[in-house]
């Protein structure tokens, strides 16, 4: 992960997908998170797939979607470095509620309702299908605020494409794929009501001893009835989002418009995470170098009262008094000004080194080549 400037914390967790890794950028010093990808142990399809969600993550940006940061090839291992989210995901959430007996507060779900749902819209709006929306994808920053994650799955619909392929976790599958029928938006917000039905009841809505079981349920049963704690507003507006027919389910800005206004005017959009990862401060030297790589740097296009003066002021004491008579061109009193101020630069920065650490990074060879 050279190629990153950042160094492992610790294993998140690994899937047929890849691992993921929390990271320190080793120049800013803040977490981040890299998913690794061998591209050499996947299947061609996988491959592809993998190097779309790179395509998808780069245009998104959004305050709830985690954000992409940078991406690399190395020795056919893909790493992609994106945002950390320090409350981890809404499945740890519920199992830590499960574990203690409690039930987690209306008022938290439908917050957490509210913030899926603006960050589906921008996808929708982008006419991007994320496919696998569940509680393990959704992700929750140190505020508690929702972060949507893991686009591996994401398709952008072009011209209202209808796609039939049957992609996603099995738990959280619509009917309508599990039918293989053709389908569109709709699987996202079947998606969106699964994980609100898990934040009430603390487990998923449909399950099945086996993959055959668990579809059969998912396409002909209903699933139990939520605790009595919750309102028939919330229960209500999980069922709707759980219609097996996909033309009796909400969009999504039906979606938002059904969540309560208190809800929405209590919502504050989360701290934006920084735009770009700091990467590491060039050196003077290569600074100069890059500075003056070119002619029209090297030698740009003085007046000549202003090259006299520059001169002047620059070569008095580094020339004999016999120099400073002989007649020089404009082409010559460019280089000599361009080659003191190289020298002037670089001689700093070998005493900077001296001084501070004993041990110069800059030869006689190093200034040598600048000249």
């Amino acid at each position: 992960m050279q190629n990153l400037d950042v160094t492992v914390v610790e294993e998140l967790g690994r899937g047929t997908s890849g691992v993921v890794y929390k990271v320190r950028h080793l120049v800013d010093g803040q977490f981040y998170v890299v998913k690794v990808i061998d591209l050499s142990q996947t299947s061609s399809k996988k491959q592809t797939q993998a190097l779309k969600e790179v395509d998808i993550l780069k245009q998104v940006s959004h305050p709830h979607i985690i954000r992409y940061y940078n991406s690399c090839i190395q020795n056919q291992m893909l790493y992609i470095l994106t945002e950390f989210a320090s409350g981890g995901d809404l499945q740890k959430k519920i199992n830590r509620y499960k574990h203690t007996r409690r039930n987690i507060e209306e008022g938290q779900i439908w917050s957490w309702a509210y913030e899926i749902s603006l960050a589906v819209k921008y996808l929708h709006r982008h006419k991007i299908l994320h496919r696998d929306i569940k509680c393990m994808n959704i992700f929750l920053d140190k505020d508690n605020r929702v972060k949507i994650g893991d686009l591996g799955l994401s398709k952008i619909l072009v011209n209202k494409e209808i796609n039939t392929a049957t992609v996603g976790t099995p738990l959280y599958l619509s009917p309508e794929q599990i039918r293989h029928q053709p389908y569109g938006f709709k699987v996202d917000i079947w998606g969106i009501g699964c994980v609100l039905y898990a934040l009430c009841a603390l487990e998923a809505p449909f399950t099945g001893d086996s993959l055959l079981a668990l579809g059969q349920n998912i396409a002909m049963k209903s699933p139990k009835s939520l605790p009595a704690k919750y309102t028939p507003k919330l229960v209500s507006f999980i069922s709707m989002m759980l219609e097996k027919d996909p033309k009796n389910r909400p969009n999504i800005k039906e979606t938002i418009e059904m969540i309560p206004i208190f809800t929405k005017k209590m919502h504050r959009r989360p701290q934006s995470p920084r735009q770009t990862v700091v990467k590491k401060p060039e050196s003077p030297v290569n600074k100069v170098i890059e500075d003056n790589s070119s002619s029209e740097n090297l030698f740009p296009k003085f007046g000549s009262q202003i090259l006299d003066k520059s001169l002047k002021i620059s070569l008095k004491k580094t020339l004999p008094s016999e120099m400073e008579l002989r007649p020089t061109t404009q082409a010559t009193k460019r280089l000599l000004v361009a080659s003191s101020d190289a020298v002037r630069v670089c001689t700093g920065y070998v005493k900077h080194r001296y001084i501070k650490e004993d041990k110069p990074k800059t030869t006689i060879n190093d200034l040598a080549k600048i000249m």
